[in-house]
């Protein structure tokens, strides 16, 4: 029993001591160059390069007064003041050198950060020197990879290594027509070098897989039109409205309306119409400019065409889908584009009577009547409705046009009834002398001038 009693208590023992030990061991480790803090710190035995570059670069400065107190070894020096005032240049990742003993050791940390080599970030020795360069040679890369940027060169960097930093190849790399911008000595000319990174991915020791220079310039552009997400939008009175996928100059209106189920009863085709949305996007100076004047600046042509193109929908295809589809006539099919607007209106077949009539709003639609019929349904015209300026603007085109008693009426035509123009007589009358009174000025002037 006193043997066990011994042993236990010798156990324990030698388990305090080694608990003891861990707390109390640290490493002192320098770190110098291009960092916000440099000078030595203490640190774990487990500690990685990664791990102290991180505190030389992020830890506060009373941070580190306060672990200089309390530390045996000074994690501060000199330098470390004039750190803190002075904005570094940017700090080297993939050139740094960590001195230990005679041995100087190259580490590139910039492939654990974006590849995980833990050999790239190893465990740090008491005594080591970390030496971080300030960056100075730059190549950039651009196009179909993962990961667009600038980044930093290290020596016998080849376009392999770069386009590995760069998190690899995109799927629509277009890989046989990859380009390196280059400059020549006099910084201002360049020479392009056409490189074919299939021969590089197959085998990364041949001579194509060339070495970079500061300043390089990697473009690796994508194949065109690679795995387009082409669709179109179809809404309204369709059996099953929504986004549909199409064929890259393959599907026609007819062939998506059948995926759409085709209208419905309740549609109407007459109204119906196919939007192209990208043409929306094409320039119009001329209306920008009309856009930017008062009416008054305008010529009649000037204000004729501002009033066109603001009722205008752009896009909008001049086809009779109503014909289309009844008729099914394949020659006068239409091949979607992405991005195009189908719509079917609801037939409710009805007639908008609009502005200064006793009861405006919607009309039922009775075929053969003309827009004086329309305008007796909405309760006639208001006291102060100008007659001679009612206009009927069709559903279909948008157009605007002066009715008789001839004039069709269709379904979702708008009548339009403007308000009468109040005069001011005094304001006319007041503008009429002003006026007379200038030609009076105007001929005693001439009568004065020619001596009459």
């Amino acid at each position: 029993m006193k043997k066990i009693f011994l042993l236990a208590l010798f156990i324990y023992t030698i388990f305090l001591f080694s608990q003891t030990n861990i707390v109390e061991t640290f490493y002192n480790v320098s770190v110098v160059g291009a960092v916000e803090n440099p000078g030595v710190y203490r640190v774990l035995p487990s500690s990685r390069l990664s791990e102290v570059i991180s505190l030389a670069n992020n830890i506060a400065l009373s941070q580190t007064l306060s672990q200089s107190q309390t530390s045996p070894q000074k994690g501060i020096t000199s330098s470390t003041f004039a750190a803190s005032e002075t904005q570094l240049t940017l700090s080297s990742t993939r050139n740094i050198i960590i001195k230990r003993k005679d041995e100087n050791i190259h580490i590139d940390l910039e492939k654990f950060y974006v590849l995980g080599d833990e050999s790239e970030n190893p465990y740090l020795f008491d005594g080591d020197i970390i030496v971080v360069p300030a960056v100075t040679r730059q190549i950039s890369i651009v196009g179909a990879v993962n990961k667009e940027g600038i980044i930093e060169l290290a020596e016998h960097d080849r376009i392999s290594d770069i386009i590995e930093l760069a998190m690899g190849l995109r799927e629509d790399a277009l890989l046989d027509k990859a380009e390196i911008i280059r400059y020549k000595e006099n910084n201002i000319d360049f020479e392009t070098i056409y490189i074919d990174l299939n021969k590089i991915i197959s085998n990364p020791n041949i001579d194509d897989n060339i070495s970079l220079v500061n300043g390089d310039r990697i473009y690796i552009r994508s194949i065109p039109e690679f795995q387009e997400n082409n669709s179109v939008i179809i809404s309204g009175e369709v059996k099953f409205p929504g986004i549909y996928a199409i064929e890259k100059d393959r599907t026609t209106l007819l062939k998506i309306l059948e995926k759409a189920g085709n209208p419905t009863l309740k549609a109407d085709l007459h109204n119906a119409f196919l939007q192209r949305m990208d043409m929306e996007e094409i320039p119009d100076p001329e209306f920008k400019r009309l856009k930017l004047m008062t009416v008054s600046e305008m010529t009649y042509l000037e204000y004729e065409y501002f009033k066109v193109k603001i009722r205008e929908l752009k896009g909008k295809f001049s086809i009779d889908i109503e014909n289309l589809i009844n008729n099914k006539n394949i020659e006068d099919d239409i091949i979607l584009k992405n991005g195009d607007f189908i719509y079917f209106p609801d037939n409710e077949k009805t007639v908008l009577v609009s502005g200064h009539v006793k009861n405006p709003g919607l009309i039922s639609y009775t075929p053969g009547m003309n827009y004086l019929f329309y305008i007796e349904q909405s309760g006639g015209l208001s006291w102060n409705a100008r007659k001679g300026r009612i206009r009927l603007i069709k559903a279909q085109s948008g157009e605007w046009l002066k009715p008789d008693k001839k004039t069709i009426i269709e379904e979702g035509d708008m009548i339009f009834v403007p308000e009468k123009t109040t005069l001011n007589y005094w304001t006319i009358t007041k503008e009429t002398i002003v006026v007379l009174s200038q030609l009076a000025t105007i001929f005693i002037v001439i009568q004065s001038a020619t001596g009459n």
